[in-house]
């Protein structure tokens, strides 16, 4: 049985789709977990919710503030917000029974086989596990019970007190745990929250830090899946802690993590929530994967065996530098985009392609890949480089990122 994580869907089903056709997940063997914001924003919120609730008995969901925020608009406690996509949920016949299923489900997961935590936001700093899971447990309790769901809902809403204090107490204590466990990036060591600065990193305000950049940090000995943050773009250096939204929404992709192996696959994304062309279900990523493997005659292993530590992620400079001096550049869009615009002198892969690609190939070569952006050239290298190429690189950013940075590099084909 496979254990894989997901990061935030906002409503963006057909990317979940897709990861889930890429690693053959079987809901009678295998178990989704999901980082919460389950909807909202993305195209298909209430199809997103009804598909999680078919397959309820292979997941763990944990509430994300998106979550919460339908479950006070469907009490009639707040009104719906402009870009909020969840009407069609609110009017479904069967919205009883999703806001039903979906005020059952935790802030906080803990599994105690992998010693691993899955949360939305975070854990903060000055809290052990024990302490998280206590306080996690007064929030869900207000959710499941009918007296009190709509008093906490009523006083959700508010970034004040911006600290933990043990002797608060009611909604007001409520409402400072959800904070950390829904909404929480930045905090001081002793775990003052900056509700307002949501971009990347270098935006933390003075004396405060990401929740789990701590040294102190009581949870430092858990491993901790999250979600929320899409400007970290997934990247956490952080030991045993990993970060989920990759922007789905927005444009950027969404992800998928094995909870046992530490790989991850990745779905490119539009503008609109939707799998870029390249990334359609109807292909697996990389795109041409395993239909090359089948005309290659070579076994189609399952993904997540393919190593995913040997190849390099590179940024458009380095990559120009290894152009300069005769790496081969492959493109895996699609088509159409492709024929469009790419970087000067690239090839196109696809499933019709690769086969040949391949055994023409002088394995030993600089290989560099590019996607939309740089999200599937990493599954795409990972299977290159499983198929005896030995010097192999993703192009961070993807094609996206190389036209602004080289927009003279690139190329349209001729008709």
């Amino acid at each position: 049985m496979a254990v894989y994580a997901v990061g935030d869907l906002q409503g963006c089903l057909q990317p979940l789709k897709c990861l889930l056709e890429q690693v053959a997940f079987d809901p009678t063997q295998d178990t989704l977990w999901l980082v919460g914001d389950l909807i909202n924003r993305g195209p298909q919120s209430l199809e997103t919710l009804r598909f999680l609730y078919g397959m309820r008995e292979s997941l763990v969901c944990v509430l994300g503030n998106h979550d919460l925020h339908l479950l006070a608009v469907a009490y009639n406690i707040e009104r719906l917000k402009k870009g909020d996509t969840l009407r069609e949920i609110l009017e479904a016949p069967d919205c009883h029974d999703l806001i039903t299923w979906l005020r059952q489900q935790p802030l906080l997961h803990y599994d105690t086989e992998r010693n691993t935590a899955l949360v939305h936001a975070g854990i903060p700093p000055q809290w052990s596990l024990k302490k998280a899971l206590k306080y996690a447990s007064e929030v869900e309790q207000a959710l499941r019970d009918d007296s009190m769901i709509k008093p906490f809902l009523d006083g959700m809403y508010g970034n004040d007190p911006a600290k933990w204090d043990s002797d608060l107490s009611g909604v007001t204590r409520l409402r400072v745990i959800t904070n950390y466990f829904t909404r929480m990036r930045f905090c001081t060591r002793d775990g003052k929250l900056d509700l307002k600065s949501k971009e990347g990193l270098g935006t933390a305000p003075p004396g405060y830090a990401p929740w789990f950049s701590y040294k102190e940090r009581k949870t430092q000995d858990v491993k901790i899946i999250f979600g929320h943050w899409a400007a970290l773009e997934g990247q956490c250096k952080e030991p045993g802690v990993f970060a989920l939204d990759t922007g789905c929404v927005w444009g950027g992709a969404m992800t998928l993590l094995n909870v046992d192996t530490g790989q991850r696959l990745s779905c490119d994304c539009d503008d609109q929530g939707h799998p870029a062309p390249a990334s359609q279900p109807l292909t697996s990523a990389p795109p041409f994967y395993p239909t090359a493997a089948r005309a290659l005659n070579r076994p189609a292993a399952r993904l997540k065996d393919i190593p995913m530590t040997e190849f390099k992620r590179i940024p458009p400079e380095q990559a120009q530098a290894l152009r300069e001096h005769g790496a081969v550049v492959v493109d895996i869009r699609d088509q159409t985009t492709y024929e469009a615009l790419h970087i000067t002198g690239s090839k196109h892969l696809d499933n019709h392609s690769i086969a040949d690609f391949i055994r023409a190939a002088d394995l030993d070569a600089p290989l560099i890949v590019t996607c939309y952006h740089g999200n599937s050239s990493q599954s795409a290298a990972a299977y290159l480089v499983s198929q005896g190429f030995s010097d192999v690189y993703s192009l961070d950013g993807g094609f996206e990122l190389w036209r602004t940075t080289y927009p003279s590099e690139t190329s349209q084909k001729a008709h």
